[in-house]
């Protein structure tokens, strides 16, 4: 007896569902889910999935298509924010520091110490246009022999008897010996007098020029005459 076979084979390329029969589901794409549920903690592994995500979509017939599509954009997004916030930061920092630096060079000019390998003990922390002028008249010897408030405490005091009616001589009398146990000669006194009447009590520079200091001064030490003629040259 012959055996007949009533069933058609199935037509090449048409999907065979005989495997599991009833299962009509469309393939899922888990990778474009969480494409976008990781976009914001991490968008770097979000926007890897989120690429996945789309051409597993494009292989199983749109499967999580609008979740790829999601998870990268979002993912973008983020790393645009990320990256702007970084940015900022980094201008912001550069700009604190640039003041900073700017800041120090400012206070290093402004007390006399920028290149002068002066130690800043007694600088002074602000100080006007005219006790600038008078620490940059004195000679490097004088102004590297003391620190910027002793000089102008000179500079002042001396400054104050004049303006208080007296004379030249005994100013200087004054000066120098209120300062003599700093070590004060008749050099570095005559240097910060001069420089004081120029710049900071400029009334008195007539009368202190016309002033000659051997006809007051002691015999002994540094004659007087010596230190003005060495400072008369400079005018």
């Amino acid at each position: 007896m012959e055996l007949r076979n009533d069933v058609a084979p199935p037509h090449p390329g048409t999907p065979d569902n005989t495997s599991t029969p009833g299962n009509t589901s469309t393939p899922g794409n888990a990778v474009a889910v969480w494409s976008w549920v990781v976009a914001v903690p991490c968008a770097l592994l979000g926007l890897a999935l989120g690429v996945v995500g789309l051409v597993r979509a494009r292989q199983r017939g749109g499967a999580g298509l609008t979740h790829a599509v999601v998870g990268t954009t979002l993912s973008v997004v983020v790393l645009i924010a990320s990256s702007g916030a970084l940015l900022a930061g980094a201008a912001v920092a550069v700009a604190v520091a640039t003041g900073a630096m700017s800041g120090v060079s400012s206070d290093l000019a402004g007390s006399g110490l920028a290149g002068s390998g002066r130690e800043p003990d007694g600088t002074v922390a602000t100080e006007t246009a005219a006790e600038r002028a008078f620490l940059d008249d004195l000679y490097e010897d004088t102004y590297q022999s003391y620190d910027d408030a002793t000089l102008l405490a000179m500079a002042h005091g001396f400054c104050s008897s004049m303006d208080g009616g007296a004379s030249p001589a005994e100013a200087d009398a004054t000066l120098v010996k209120r300062w003599s146990d700093e070590g004060l000669d008749l050099d570095t006194a005559y240097d910060v007098e001069y420089s004081a009447t120029a710049e900071l009590c400029p009334d008195h520079a007539e009368e202190f020029r016309s002033w000659d200091p051997a006809t007051t001064d002691g015999a002994s030490g540094t004659t007087s005459t010596t230190r003005q003629i060495a400072h008369r040259s400079r005018a």
